[in-house]
């Protein structure tokens, strides 16, 4: 019985190829019928023109279509996984680059994107909203290949604060932040040299993006005290339009104030006068980084 639906991947002439490479893959696959180029056609008579096939009992065709069409990621397969083991082995095994890809996509040898997926994050990220789906989130954004046992340990943490942020509003955590680059290579060599975050820069399919990792999964960053981990608290200053630079800006935690100032000057940055100590909270400066962006480093007064 024909599926009503079924994926089919263009190829130049890799058609055969791909269909083998991922048979070899995936579980209950196998090739089906090859059907071949005629006389006075796009490619030479002979020269395989569709390949069917099957992966994971799902069907499949593989077409070579005599010119390429470049993949992209608008465009992925979802791999649903039950273990730590099985997200290593597809990811290893189809990865072109086990090293690159971000929060469990991958780019495979073919340019075809795949996600790798455990389960349970699928049903989380469906479930209910909740401050552990929020650090849940977090975590995810920062990892390349998915890990479970980290995903677990952000979505888990502290169950008694989320039993009691659920009886009331749920608070919904800033997890993520973007500014400005004009100059992306300076920009990742500042925040890499003077902060020691880490940084990639995507293709033009992900429009030049420069992502930045500033802390590993499951740590706890510098943070004031009582902060929620995998949270990115804040705060809403007046208008002034005597002040410089009205727009958002993002605060860095830093174990000590006046290193972190001597690495700004070092590496391009400018500093915004002397740190000045907030109560409570810490000893704070602002700067301009090597973009124009004006950002803030503090050196918290932790608990």
């Amino acid at each position: 019985m024909i599926s009503a639906i079924q994926p089919c991947l263009w190829f130049d002439h890799q058609a055969e190829e791909a269909a083998r490479f991922y048979t070899s893959v995936f579980p209950d696959s196998r090739i089906g019928a090859i059907s071949r180029y005629g006389p006075d056609m796009f490619l030479p008579a002979g020269t395989v023109l569709t390949v069917s096939f099957t992966l994971g009992g799902q069907p499949w065709m593989a077409l070579n279509g005599a010119q390429a069409m470049a993949f992209n990621p608008a465009v992925s397969f979802v791999i649903t996984c039950q273990t730590q083991d099985e997200v290593d082995r597809y990811w290893n095994a189809l990865a072109a680059d086990p090293a690159q890809g971000q929060c469990g996509w991958l780019t495979d040898r073919f340019g075809v994107s795949w996600q790798v997926v455990p389960q349970q994050l699928m049903e989380r990220i469906h479930g209910p909203d909740s401050p552990g789906k929020q650090r849940m989130v977090a975590a995810l954004m920062a990892m390349k290949k998915l890990d479970i046992a980290a995903l677990d340990s952000a979505f888990s943490a502290n169950p008694e604060l989320e039993e009691r942020s659920m009886s009331a509003t749920t608070m919904c955590s800033v997890v993520h932040f973007e500014m400005p680059y004009k100059d992306r290579a300076r920009a990742a060599r500042f925040y890499s040299e003077a902060f020691g975050w880490k940084t990639e820069m995507l293709g033009p399919e992900m429009g030049e993006y420069l992502l930045v990792t500033t802390a590993l999964p499951g740590a706890r960053p510098h943070m004031p005290p009582h902060a929620a981990l995998g949270s990115i608290n804040g705060g809403l200053f007046p208008y002034k339009p005597d002040w410089p630079m009205q727009h958002p800006s993002v605060v860095i935690g830093v174990d000590d104030i006046a290193s972190a100032m001597a690495r700004i000057r070092q590496h391009g940055g400018e500093l915004l006068g002397e740190p000045m100590d907030i109560p409570g909270v810490g000893r704070y400066v602002s700067f301009v980084d090597t973009e124009g962006n004006r950002n803030s480093i503090i050196q918290p007064l932790m608990a």
